[in-house]
């Protein structure tokens, strides 16, 4: 049943994307972020009636504390979906969706760091090995073999890897927020707890990233609101995927959900940049991909 919950979540997480890339190049790349909070809020709000009337009440018993972790993974995850989104309009929607699972890599390597942390074997190898594939993914397009390296576009591509990385990065820092958040939304389920806090953080995120919008970029607000199928459709892909992959989360452990997710959203993400944006992949560029997937997989198994 978690690996059918799963593949779905993948799914609608890869679709979500590929909605919000289609208005970013409309758009841009701040209206394609807002879009998944701002129409995910009604998902999400209907999914919480839902649960508060199969529990038969409502409680949420929290303090300051616990705001301050959402509004930092909400910062966090708006800041990495736009670079996310940066990441794939200089390169392709899957180097863009790879990039952003370096979170794996980043977050290991800062437990390591600052937080005592020790790995196994298995995890080494995986950063090195994922290190590698995000060289070769880094590379300029056109970077074959007899290639004339002074003019290829190096530039353009060191910035859409670090927009890539820097994703992944604070992806991890929202992950982990959310994480402290929802553990101190004290006496009610995990599955409660979540779904509320996905709330909480959307109106965030919606309040936040609007008013700065409202005042900065409201031509492309008006776009966003105005290419309205779009925007629903990035909205309930987003919300209903994160619903999911709580369950999912909540039926088995984190690692194994997400091994189970790249196994899945890899492979989607090079069919779907094909298939809808009509982007080849290099040779090399898949060689790549497999490559931070096997690391990645092989991190989380060997922390």
């Amino acid at each position: 049943m978690w690996i059918l919950i799963t593949l779905v979540a993948s799914l609608l997480q890869t679709l979500r994307n590929s909605f919000q890339r289609e208005l970013t190049q409309k758009a841009g790349v701040w209206a394609g972020t807002w879009v998944r909070f701002a129409f995910g809020v009604p998902i999400t709000f209907l999914a919480l009636l839902v649960v508060i009337f199969l529990r038969g009440s409502f409680t949420l018993n929290v303090g300051t504390y616990y705001y301050l972790m959402c509004f930092t993974g909400a910062v966090a995850q708006v800041v990495a979906t736009a670079a996310l989104l940066a990441s794939m309009e200089r390169s392709s929607f899957a180097i863009g969706i790879t990039f952003n699972n370096s979170s794996v890599i980043l977050t290991a390597l800062y437990g390591v760091a600052f937080l005592g942390d020790h790995l196994k074997i298995w995890a080494w190898f995986g950063i090195i090995i994922s290190t590698i594939g995000i060289i070769i993914a880094s590379l300029p397009k056109g970077g074959g073999k007899g290639a004339d390296l002074k003019k290829l576009d190096w530039k353009d591509a060191s910035i859409a890897a670090a927009y890539g990385i820097l994703s992944g990065g604070l992806f991890a820092i929202s992950t982990n927020s959310y994480r402290v958040a929802v553990n101190l939304v004290e006496h009610n389920s995990n599955f409660y707890s979540s779904i509320i806090t996905v709330l909480i953080v959307q109106l965030m995120q919606t309040i936040f990233l609007g008013a700065i919008m409202f005042m900065l970029q409201r031509r492309q607000l008006k776009m966003a609101l105005g290419d309205w199928k779009s925007s629903l459709n990035a909205g309930w892909a987003g919300a209903s995927g994160s619903i999911l992959w709580f369950v999912a989360l909540g039926l088995m452990p984190a690692a194994i959900v997400r091994v189970v997710n790249l196994i899945i959203e890899m492979p989607v993400s090079i069919l779907m940049g094909w298939l809808k944006f009509k982007e080849k992949l290099a040779f090399s560029k898949i060689i790549a991909i497999a490559l931070i997937v096997a690391g990645v997989i092989m991190a989380i198994i060997g922390r």
